[in-house]
């Protein structure tokens, strides 16, 4: 069984990739599984069945079984008539996640992740989501924030208003940037194939006859190809763009936010507003 994660920026497309990945017959993957829910695929409800397991682990050869364990309890999670057929599972993480498993023995000084050197050992092969727009990042996230809504099903729409903190928008894109080119020196020893959710949000389109173009036909075969099974992603049929109004609609303070940007080391994303 090929194992992955997709590994991300919030608010960047992996909610819908791990939709995408879900429509081929031989794949599934799971969730934000390091999110406090309760729901049975979540990291928190396997540790809890973890009764006689010392966690956190004291080594680093203790925790890549949990990660692995973590992986076949998954697997068994996945709905019988599916599971029969299945020869690749994953989970979705963010930047900000990959800390969140760390062996109890580790050198004080090391600034090792142990999440990336555990899929280099173990091969678990990383799906690494980027969006190149750090600015529509930070205005997603501040709109969903305050919205308390983070994904678009069916016709929800938006309504009102948002006004963005345009030092925090700058802010975020520069963290962004900095989690993006770490993570990709942590991997550079890893298995990892790069996705950008400028070519995968082409994807996202409410007219599912549509025949697919060629960029986008060489994008599922070079993301098959990366997990081992051949090309039968359809396009999935719930799930819609988040934001679906125009910014200068739905910025309350729209001229002081393209400004800013205009003026910042972002100024190539501020004709994209």
């Amino acid at each position: 069984m090929l194992c992955f994660a997709i590994v991300s920026q919030q608010r960047s497309g992996t909610h819908f990739l791990t939709h995408l990945l879900n429509t081929h017959p031989s794949v599934h993957c799971f969730g934000e599984v390091l999110t406090p829910h309760d729901y049975d695929f979540t990291w928190h409800s396997f540790i809890e069945q973890q009764t006689l397991r010392h966690y956190p682990p004291n080594l680093a050869a203790d925790a890549d079984v949990l990660v692995n364990d973590f992986f076949e309890y998954l697997i068994q999670l996945v709905p019988e008539q599916k599971r029969e057929q299945l020869t690749a599972v994953g989970i979705n993480l963010k930047y900000n996640q990959l800390r969140f498993l760390h062996p109890i023995c580790a050198r004080l000084s090391s600034d090792s992740v142990y999440l990336a050197d555990c899929f280099v050992r173990n091969d678990i092969r990383v799906i690494h989501l980027v969006r190149k727009n750090v600015i529509h990042v930070g205005i997603s996230d501040q709109i969903a924030s305050a919205r308390n809504v983070w994904h678009r099903h069916g016709d929800a729409t938006i309504d009102g208003q948002y006004t963005i903190n345009i030092a925090w928008l700058l802010q975020m894109g520069r963290e962004i940037i900095q989690d993006r080119e770490y993570f990709k020196r942590l991997l550079k020893q890893g298995e990892m194939f790069e996705v950008f959710y400028e070519e995968l949000n082409h994807l996202v389109n409410e007219d599912q006859e549509k025949l697919l173009n060629a960029q986008e036909l060489n994008l599922l075969q070079q993301l098959a190809e990366f997990i081992l099974v051949d090309p039968s992603f359809q396009r999935p049929t719930t799930i819609k763009k988040v934001i679906d109004r125009p910014y200068a609609d739905l910025i309350e303070n729209y001229g002081d936010v393209v400004d800013a940007v205009r003026d910042s080391e972002f100024s190539e994303f501020a004709l994209q507003l």
